[in-house]
């Protein structure tokens, strides 16, 4: 779960999009980046993402793999050398094609995903005497704000 929370944080899409990441989803490749010093492209070791699945309820499963919520959701989430080692990392614990299935490898309901986090809020809370909010949306947030600062567009 930790490690849901921090590609969450990490890539900034929808918590029922991360938990719908299957190994399939995954490439690791090469990719072009313009150097702003030189303005040349260069190759750098990096990974994509295909979101196109969610986590979400049906009219027969309460829990279910299904297309995103809408079909300009579907897109390829960019990760550079960093982003591919986190990768790498959670396909190394992961045992099962749903990167973040629980131990029996079935996918992770919204309410097991929300307690986990709140125990981590609390947690976190108890620890520093912050008590600022944290969610997943806040966490989306937070990555949109971070790139704004930094003049990302994403």
């Amino acid at each position: 779960m930790i490690y849901a929370l921090r590609l969450n944080r990490y890539i900034g899409v929808r918590p029922q999009e991360v938990r719908a990441i299957t190994r399939d989803c995954i490439q690791f490749r090469d990719l072009p980046y313009k150097n702003p010093e030189t303005g040349k492209i260069e190759n750098v070791e990096g990974a994509r993402i295909a979101i196109d699945k969610a986590v979400g309820s049906t009219i027969t499963e309460e829990i279910a793999l299904r297309d995103t919520k809408t079909e300009e959701s579907q897109r390829w989430v960019y990760l550079g050398k960093e982003g591919a080692d986190l990768l790498r990392e959670i396909l190394a614990y992961s045992k099962y094609d749903i990167v973040f299935a629980d131990y029996d490898g079935n996918l992770i309901s919204s309410t097991v995903y929300s307690d986990f986090m709140n125990r981590v809020k609390h947690k976190w809370w108890k620890d520093t005497g912050h008590k600022e909010d944290v969610n997943a949306e806040l966490m989306r947030k937070a990555l949109s704000a971070d790139n704004y600062s930094h003049s990302v567009s994403a």
